[in-house]
Order: C-alpha cells, then structure tokens, then sequence
C-alpha cells in the first residue's frame, strides 16, 4: 500500500512539474504542439525561430507594449521574400532575436536584469548551431501582474 502511495504522488508531482515546464502564452499563441513529440536537440530553422518570434511579439504586445524595435523586426520578416526560412539559425542569431525581448522588458521595467547568457553577444559559441531547446529557453520569460520573468527563476507566479 505504502507502494502505490508513493507512486500515486510520484506520479502527481511529475504531472504537476511537467505541466508548468513552458509559460501559459506558448499554448493561446500556438507555440506549443501537443501532436508531436518535443525534439528538444534538434537543429531549429530561421523559420521556426521567426514563428516563435512573432507569438512571443503577440504576447508582448497584449502584455507590456512590444516597442518600435520589436514591431520593426516583425514587420521586416513579414516583407521579406529572399529569406530562407530553412536555413540553421546560430547561437548568436538566437540571443540576437531573444535580447531585443529581454531588452524590451528590462525597458518596461518588466524585469531588473538581463538573463546571464545575454550578457556577451560575442561568445565564441555563438557560431555554433542552435537547437530548440535552446530556444524555448530563451523564450520562456512569463508574465504575472507588474513584473514578468524567466520561468526557471520564480515557481511563485507560473
């Protein structure tokens, strides 16, 4: 009995801690596809960073104001018609992409910090390719009442 008991918590904690592993927004912006399964070491596409881009610009819009830097990097990207959208994306280009969103809500007093990996743009890992795991990190900053974060800092507002 004490067996199943343990199991049954076990169990109800994973549930718990698996539900809260992404920010709300990545579900009602469509980041989030539950008919496959997550592929977190794979290599992500400039097209894949652009569509998390925009979701993330959508929520930072409804959220804090998504400013003239971000509104014009969205709107450059829905111009472009030379881009390739296939293309591997680099460590660099994705703290590129994410800073312009931390630097928003550090803007908006959103946050007191840029994150640690946002510190130095010219590391000499930047050249490597990047995967999406890398990425959904560097997108799961989250919103709750004044203040937003990243969601491995605060358990309290998820």
């Amino acid at each position: 009995m004490k067996l199943s008991l343990k199991f049954v918590i076990l169990s109800a904690l994973l549930v718990a801690t698996t539900a809260l592993a992404f920010p709300s927004w990545w579900i009602s912006r469509g980041v989030v596809n539950h008919e496959n399964q997550p592929d977190d070491f794979a290599v992500i596409n400039q097209g894949q960073l652009k569509n998390l881009a925009k979701a993330a610009h959508l929520e930072m819009q409804a959220q804090a104001g998504s400013g003239v830097e971000l509104d014009a990097m969205i709107q450059a990207w829905q111009n472009g018609s030379n881009a390739d959208d296939y293309s591997a994306v680099t460590v660099g280009q994705l703290k590129t992409v994410a800073r312009k969103f931390y630097d928003r809500l550090l803007a908006t007093g959103k946050i007191d910090a840029l994150p640690l990996w946002l510190v130095t743009l010219n590391g000499s890992d930047d050249y490597a390719v990047a995967n999406i795991g890398q990425a959904k990190q560097a997108f799961s900053f989250w919103f709750c009442g004044q203040k937003a974060g990243v969601l491995i800092r605060a358990a309290s507002c998820r």
